[in-house]
C-alpha cells in the first residue's frame, strides 16, 4: 500500500502504474510472480531500485508524464517495449476507438524510429482500406512480403510490422 501511495496513486490523482511482470501478471498474459515489483512513476528522479519493508520495488521515470487519461496507453506501450525482440507476435486488442492505432502507428513507431530502427523497416498496413483488401489473402500477402524483401533490399526479419483492423465486412 505504502509503494502504491507514493508511486501510482493518490487520490485521484495518477501518478505512476505497475510494469514488466508486475503488470502482465495483473491482465493475466503470465503467470511469473516477480521477486522485484516494477513501477513507472512521475515521482521518481532517478531510475533504481527502493526497499519498502521487505520488498523490493524497481522505480523508473517515465518517457512522458503520466495522467488519468494516458496511463493504460503507456502501460501497454510499456509491454510492447518490453518485449519487441522475443520473437513472437504482439496483439493489441479492444473496443473500437480506444487507442488502439494510436499505440501502434503513432507512439510504438516513434519509439522504434528514435532507438535506431530505419524506417524502412516498420512495415504498415491497415488491411480495413479497399486498397488493401486483395492482401488479406495470405498468399498474395506473402508474396509481396518475398518481392518486398528480395527488391527493395529489406530484411523483413529485422523489420516491425504494424497490422491493423483485419476485419471487414462484406460487400
Amino acid at each position: 500500500m505504502v509503494a502504491r501511495y507514493r508511486f501510482i496513486s493518490k487520490g485521484d490523482n495518477v501518478d505512476g502504474f505497475y510494469a514488466g511482470n508486475t503488470f502482465a501478471n495483473q491482465i493475466g498474459i503470465s503467470t511469473q510472480v516477480p521477486q522485484v515489483i516494477e513501477i513507472v512513476s512521475n515521482n521518481v528522479s532517478d531510475d533504481g531500485e527502493v526497499l519498502i519493508g521487505n520488498r523490493r520495488f524497481c522505480v523508473r521515470k517515465p518517457i512522458v508524464p503520466i495522467t488519468k487519461e494516458n496511463v493504460r496507453v503507456l502501460q501497454m506501450l510499456d509491454q510492447l517495449i518490453k518485449r519487441k525482440n522475443n520473437g513472437l507476435i504482439k496483439i493489441v486488442t479492444g473496443i473500437r476507438r480506444c487507442g488502439k492505432t494510436y499505440l501502434l502507428r503513432t507512439i510504438f513507431k516513434n519509439h522504434l524510429i528514435e532507438n535506431g530502427v530505419d524506417e524502412g523497416h516498420i512495415i504498415e498496413m491497415a488491411f480495413d482500406l479497399y486498397d488493401n483488401i486483395e492482401y488479406k489473402d495470405l498468399k498474395v500477402f506473402f508474396k509481396i512480403m518475398l518481392i518486398t524483401e528480395a527488391f527493395m533490399d529489406i530484411n523483413l526479419k529485422a523489420s516491425y510490422f504494424l497490422f491493423e483492423q483485419s476485419h471487414m465486412q462484406s460487400q
